[in-house]
């Protein structure tokens, strides 16, 4: 079988996005990907689109398929088919005459699967959101080597359940937004009926399934009666020809009767109606011979009538590919029809939005929440619901504890494939659903703004529903504040201004309003911005620098950073470890600097210097140097260490200042690791009375305080003179002293009995003194220098 190729031929003519999709159709072909997915909106055209690519198979004589699974999308398939093709078309459905001679077959898919398949190059799966399921697998399966094309509005599931392993490539159409705006769809206003259904909360949450027949029913019966959906169409689709969604075939036709008896033309359809009356009942409606329609699940897929101009939707859902369906129903365009009324009994406008939103379909099945009777893949961890044929036992299994048979199933996961064996759920039916449509007659009624997001608005309403229930709404600034933290960047100046009339009447006013408080909430959304954009630039500074390996690594990083913080401020949000590694690299660096400009130093002495400079050990530089350069390090070292012991053996060096002198001795004191006090020693030897100036600059190179320089500098002070009472002469009167003999070594010193002797002995004691603290300090400097240190050698 070869690909056919595609020509311009068509009688069917196609707009310019039809046809991009076609080519896309064909380009997929050709690379390989045979089985096509593609995702267009209610409205756009997609029979159309088949029917063109089935064009160009027929003008190769290859045989077609086309399955659908209701009668209207059969007929409406049949009708397109034969208009694009000009070939007559077999019908393969109960009821209708086979002719299997015709090169195009459309066939419904609860009558093909009891009957012999016909051949087909080309499958086309309409509504192909329906190819999860059993009946629609096995076409896939049986036509394998055919080309296939599933086409669908919503290719999406609320299952879990997804589309990857069934098509090789999703192929997406234009946004409904985009069709509005370039005339293929019609635009839409809603409508927020006053009266809406009301679902009690159920005791237990089970996400991810739509309500069951019964919760609707008694949700409608106590919360919604006849009458109120004939005054809600009265006031917003008078004279409107409408299509309106029941929940079960009684309430469809309950609401068919109370129209007629209110004197408007209305008809009920359902699954049930036959054949030749349902045909009846729909050229009835599309002539406007009936006004309204009323119908259960026979009319949200596949209903093409352009001059529908409302929907009336009285069914809550959980599922937005139904939603969509009843809501896309509405949006065909037709001459004279300015817009689509919309008017909804419940909350899916608010759950799901409006129409014209994008929303990512993707062929990957997506998650569901963890309920009863979801199902997670232990492999992959994929929570999904099971298909039905999948709740077929295959097996039965005894146990014995419990003594009776237990049923086991199997079960595919749609993301992983893996095949879990499980035991048949039992128990009496399912849980509700928990989610609580509102009713709150308090609540104004208003046309629902396009320009705003749906599902926030049907939040504010919810709010304000609550807070009229006490009396007392809060200010502007607080009901508006809620929404803002509830749902983000979502909220703008139309919500706001939604919010805002609730307060006030002028439109205009409440713009003004929403406007401002837009803009102070624009200001703190740009405040919390730009503090998560300098914590997210932290966290990548903080990021760098714990990478760096190197000391120009930690450069670099400094280099990028430095003008965004503060050093302080990434080392504090570093980590003890991570700071200690900063260090390290630090000082490795430092040292590896102070390295290279050590060895371009052109002597000792300057190399000296730089040490004494930066505090640093010759030693401590060795492994950074290479072997060139610690050997002409080596040789200046011994150069100086030559004139150092010329030094040594009293050859000083002549100076021209003392500090000069002081910087010497620094350079020695580093270079020999003697103790600082060793400059002091030099010193006294240089100068006997240092000054002290000479003491403070000393101290400095020595690490002491100043103190200690004043402390010295009274030490060396010399002694002032003892004082001398002045001799005095005799007076006339003074009495002659007796002096008594005193034999010698027994009582007083014979100079005791002098003046002038006792001074001496005075001075005598005070030099003695001197001597002995002189020792003393001696002995403790050998201490603490070591007993063989000589304070004039090395």
């Amino acid at each position: 079988m070869t690909i056919p190729t595609s020509s311009t031929s068509v009688d069917y003519a196609l707009r310019p996005y039809q046809s991009d999709l076609v080519q896309q159709i064909w380009k997929a072909w050709a690379t390989g990907q045979r089985r096509i997915l593609l995702a267009l909106p209610t409205g756009a055209g997609k029979t159309v689109l088949f029917s063109s690519v089935a064009h160009e198979f027929i003008a190769k004589q290859q045989p077609i398929l086309v399955v659908v699974h209701r009668e209207e999308l059969l007929l409406q398939a049949s009708e397109k088919l034969m208009a694009v093709t000009g070939l007559p078309v077999g019908i393969i459905k109960a009821g209708y005459k086979e002719n299997r001679d015709c090169l195009i077959q459309v066939a419904s898919v609860q009558t093909l699967r009891n009957r012999k398949f016909p051949k087909a190059d080309l499958l086309i799966l309409d509504e192909a959101h329906h190819s999860v399921t059993q009946s629609w697998t096995k076409l896939l399966e049986h036509y394998s080597d055919s080309y296939i094309l599933g086409v669908t509005a919503t290719p999406a599931r609320n299952d879990g359940q997804g589309f990857k392993y069934l098509y090789d490539l999703l192929i997406t159409g234009p946004t409904v937004r985009w069709l509005i705006e370039n005339g293929y769809l019609s635009d839409f206003k809603l409508f927020a009926a006053p009266q809406k259904i009301k679902i009690k909360r159920p005791r237990k949450n089970n996400k991810g399934r739509d309500y069951t027949q019964e919760e609707l029913e008694n949700a409608v019966n106590t919360s919604l009666v006849m009458g109120d959906i004939i005054e809600s169409w009265r006031q917003f689709a008078l004279n409107k020809k409408t299509v309106i969604f029941a929940v079960s075939v009684k309430h469809s036709q309950g609401i068919a009767q109370a129209f007629n008896d209110a004197g408007i033309k209305a008809e009920h359809l359902d699954g049930e109606t036959p054949s030749e009356e349902r045909k009846a009942i729909l050229e009835r409606f599309k002539s406007g011979e009936t006004i309204v329609l009323s119908n259960c699940g026979i009319v949200s897929e596949g209903f093409d009538v352009p001059t529908l101009e409302a929907v009336q939707i009285v069914r809550p859902t959980k599922s937005l590919i139904l939603w969509l369906q009843m809501i896309g129903r509405s949006l065909r365009p037709s001459p004279g029809k300015e817009h689509a009324i919309l008017i909804d009994h419940t909350e899916n406008w608010a759950c799901f939005g409006a129409p014209d939103q994008s929303w990512g379909w993707s062929l990957e099945p997506v998650s569901l929440e963890e309920q009863r009777w979801n199902i997670s893949c232990p492999k992959c961890h994929h929570i999904f619901k099971p298909l039905p044929h999948e709740q077929k036992p295959v097996k039965y299994e005894w146990v014995p504890k419990h003594k009776e048979y237990r049923a086991i199933v199997l079960i595919t996961c749609p993301n992983c494939q893996e095949t879990l064996e499980m035991e048949k759920w039992l128990g009496d039916g399912e849980p509700p659903f928990p989610r609580i449509v509102g009713n709150d007659p308090l609540v104004e009624i208003r046309e629902i703004p396009t320009d705003c997001d749906w599902q926030v608005l049907g939040y504010l309403y919810d709010l304000v529903n609550r807070h009229k229930t006490k009396k007392k709404l809060p200010r502007f600034e607080i009901l508006a504040q809620n929404l803002v933290d509830e749902f983000g960047e979502r909220v703008l100046v139309p919500e706001l201004r939604e919010c805002a009339l609730f307060y006030l009447k002028d439109e205009a006013v409440a713009n003004i309003m929403a406007q401002s408080f837009y803009q102070v909430v624009q200001e703190q959304r740009d405040k919390l911005a730009k503090q998560e954009n300098r914590q997210s630039q932290l966290n990548q500074a903080i990021a760098d620098f714990s990478e760096a390996q190197t000391p120009e690594d930690l450069e670099e990083c400094f280099a990028i950073w430095e003008s965004v913080f503060f050093p302080s401020e990434i080392f504090n949000a570093l980590s003890t470890e991570q700071q200690q590694h900063i260090y390290y690299l630090q000082n490795l660096g430092r040292l590896q600097k102070l390295a290279s400009v050590i060895a371009e130093a052109s002597d000792w002495k300057e190399v000296i210097s730089i040490l004494a400079k930066n505090a640093v050990k010759f030693d401590t530089l060795l492994p950074y140097f290479s072997d060139t350069q610690k050997e002409k390090l080596l040789e200046y070292r011994a150069a100086w260490q030559e004139q150092l012991n010329l030094f040594n053996k009293g050859n000083l060096p002549k100076f021209a200042t003392t500090s000069e002198a002081l910087k010497y001795w620094k350079s020695i004191q580093l270079d020999k690791e003697y103790k600082p006090y060793w400059i002091y020693h030099q010193l006294l030897k240089y100068k006997q009375s240092p000054s002290l100036e000479d003491l403070k600059e000393c101290a400095v190179l020595m690490g002491y305080s100043i103190r200690w320089a004043y402390h010295k500098w009274e030490e060396l002070q010399p002694p002032e003179p003892d004082y001398v009472e002045p001799i005095q002469e005799k007076s006339s009167f003074q009495l002659e002293v007796e002096v008594v003999d005193v034999p010698d070594g027994q009582g007083l010193d014979s100079d005791d009995n002098y003046g002038w002797d006792a001074l001496d002995d005075e001075t005598y004691s005070y030099e003695l003194e001197r001597a002995e603290c002189d020792l003393i300090w001696e002995k403790r400097q050998q201490e603490e220098w070591g007993t063989e240190y000589d304070f004039g050698e090395d």
